[in-house]
């Protein structure tokens, strides 16, 4: 979880705060600014899982070359539940 609190820290920076519990006390004045920030949050909290996952998901491909050395990746290796990360 520490990835996000850095993403937190970061958002709250690029928006001219101080740091996320500022960005956050300013937000509560208005429910759409609150759920624009949850929402840009969960985005780059998604985006940064997402590439980590598809890394672990290439290391763990396995595939399989015909004669012509056309290679078949095999669906399951990179689907298995293990390469998902949450950070």
């Amino acid at each position: 979880m520490e990835q996000l609190e850095q993403i937190k820290e970061n958002l709250a920076k690029e928006k001219g705060f101080e740091d996320y519990s500022e960005m956050l006390l300013q937000s509560t004045h208005s429910f759409g600014d609150l759920d624009d920030v949850i929402n840009e949050l969960c985005a780059r909290y998604a985006k940064l899982c997402i590439n980590v996952s598809l890394e672990k998901a290439a290391e763990n491909a396995t595939a399989v070359y015909d004669s012509n050395f056309i290679a078949d990746v095999k669906k399951d290796s990179i689907l298995n539940p293990t390469n998902i990360i949450l950070l």
